[in-house]
């Protein structure tokens, strides 16, 4: 199935094809879809393509983390997982290891994070502008 794409115009005139629900990320522009829908683009005359890409990065990493737990939460039914792993853990065990690929995935996240405010002051002011995009 293919996802739906938006295009997202920069303030100066760059235009950005993402994935729907990595757009819907952002309040601003999910509100923008559901009242008037994005058929020609979403104009952000107050974003420049320097701080789109950024907050597009951001989105979409989230959103890859989202599916990553999803299909780790949906998968991982523990007589699935001792299948896949042909281990022969106890239930509780199995379910302790679920967790703890839960965990490592909110943690790598959180690190990721950190890691993404590592810029500029002028990069960072912007981007807290924008963080209601």
């Amino acid at each position: 199935m293919a996802a739906n794409t938006i295009t997202l115009r920069s303030s100066d005139g760059e235009e950005f094809i993402v994935d729907e629900l990595v757009a819907m990320e952002s309040q601003t522009i999910r509100h923008v879809i559901e009242d008037t829908g994005a058929e020609n683009g979403i104009p952000l005359t107050e974003v420049n393509s320097k701080i789109l890409s950024k907050v597009i990065e951001y989105c979409k990493k989230h959103v890859d983390a989202e599916r990553a737990a999803a299909a780790c939460s949906a998968s991982t039914s523990a007589d699935e997982e001792l299948e896949e792993r042909n281990e022969d853990f106890d239930q509780d065990t199995l379910s302790r290891f679920i967790e703890l690929k839960n965990w490592a995935l909110k943690w790598e996240l959180k690190r990721w994070d950190k890691d993404f405010i590592k810029v500029d002051i002028t990069t960072l002011f912007d981007l807290v502008l924008v963080r209601n995009l």
